[in-house]
């Protein structure tokens, strides 16, 4: 089974299976476990060339509440947006929107993810293998699906980071009485 859905109370988990095994590393250690939970507001991504592919070796991620979580990046490290180069992708999220699902690529360490917010059109047809979260479950409920955590490992081999066994969390919180009141008025 790929993933798993918990139910506690009014609040659904949903738990993505994990992306580039662990299993398979080449030489190297271990640096950190990682593990976060938040409102995802902005998501930079560091790629570097390994053996003739290109994998993510970091990432930085900005939560609402003004937190901002390094994985495999220095918070030393500024990142000058206007002038990022190739090997940095920044996803925003644009105000009044969350995070909905991810596609990703991944071998033995992550090689790319695209972000997706819930008020964009997903085409599951096209490699619908490479979306974190099944149609199933997110093509229901109004999208109120989001992005709520990832977890993983930062692998080290000489001196270079690598992203490794990720996995995606997403909660889903059911609306209270006057959201559907608020949409009834709406409709009429």
């Amino acid at each position: 089974m790929k993933t798993s859905l918990l139910n506690p109370g009014a609040r659904s988990r949903y738990i993505s299976r994990y992306y580039g095994n662990k299993y398979n590393k080449q030489e190297g250690k271990l640096e950190e476990t990682f593990k976060f939970k938040g409102v995802i507001t902005k998501i930079v991504l560091k790629t570097r060339p390994w053996q003739n592919e290109i994998i993510i070796e970091g990432m930085r991620f900005y939560f609402n509440d003004g937190k901002i979580k390094n994985i495999g990046i220095s918070a030393e490290e500024k990142l000058p947006e206007e002038k990022l180069g190739s090997d940095f992708q920044v996803f925003q999220v644009p105000k009044g929107q969350w995070l909905h699902n991810a596609k990703i690529e991944a071998n033995s360490f992550i090689n790319k993810l695209d972000f997706f917010t819930n008020v964009q059109e997903i085409d599951y047809s096209d490699k619908s293998e490479n979306f974190v979260a099944d149609k199933d479950v997110f093509c229901t409920s109004e999208k109120s699906w989001f992005l709520s955590g990832i977890q993983g490992n930062l692998w080290n081999s000489d001196g270079k980071y690598s992203i490794c066994d990720v996995q995606f969390i997403f909660d889903h919180y059911k609306p209270d009485v006057s959201y559907y009141e608020q949409l009834i008025k709406l409709k009429s």
